[in-house]
């Protein structure tokens, strides 16, 4: 008689506690379905937001380009009322002279000052034949890597020029018989510009030397 009342007592328990070890396995069969189900929604999460960034970049960074240029393009154009250092006289004192701060973004593939360095528009900087028809200097190109290259035209009063340093004066640097415009990279850095003449010419010298040969149109 007690032992039938100890099992009428116990045999509910373990029915019940049979079952909740069968909810509980069931639950735990559940685990690396939801944990994929998860995984698998936060992978979209961050690729969709990859792509999101990927393309604001461009917008991003000719809004960069842009500050840059609306601070140089007037620096420039004003200078030229100033003067000019005789680039025929030694001893002459630094001609009217400004210095401007860049902050260039990482996709920028070049900054031309007085030229379009890859005027074929094969992707090679270094490639412009002697000859080929470029501007003489009032225009100022950029290229952001995934954009099209980009103009500013400036006053018909500048003429851009990169430098050299030669005997501890900077000269407008001439390859072949070519004045040179100034290109450069990604890499903030400061330009100074310097207004100078040679005889009847006034030129805005760049205080830079570059390995690009961009020769500006005589």
């Amino acid at each position: 008689m007690f032992l039938n009342i100890k099992l009428y007592i116990i045999c509910p328990l373990l029915l019940n506690m049979q079952k909740n070890f069968i909810k509980n396995e069931q639950a735990i069969d559940t685990i690396p379905l939801k944990l994929i189900v998860y995984l698998t929604l936060i992978g979209i999460i961050l690729l969709l937001a990859a792509i999101g960034l990927k393309n604001a970049i461009p917008p991003m960074d000719t809004s960069i380009m842009e500050q840059q240029i609306t601070r140089i393009k007037p620096s420039v154009e004003q200078m030229q009322s100033g003067y000019a250092r005789d680039l025929a006289d030694p001893n002459a004192p630094t001609g009217n002279i400004r210095s401007i701060e860049l902050t260039l973004p990482d996709s920028l593939e070049y900054l031309s000052f007085g030229v379009d360095p890859d005027p074929d528009n094969n992707g090679i900087l270094t490639d412009t034949p002697p000859g080929f028809v470029t501007e003489n200097g009032n225009v100022i190109y950029y290229k952001l890597t995934g954009t099209g290259k980009n103009i500013i035209q400036l006053d018909d009063r500048v003429h851009l020029r990169e430098g050299v340093k030669n005997d501890n004066r900077w000269m407008p640097n001439i390859v072949d018989g070519f004045h040179q415009a100034l290109v450069v990279d990604g890499s903030s850095q400061t330009l100074t510009f310097e207004l100078v003449s040679d005889r009847d010419m006034t030129y805005t010298l760049i205080h830079l030397t570059d390995d690009v040969n961009a020769y500006i149109n005589p």
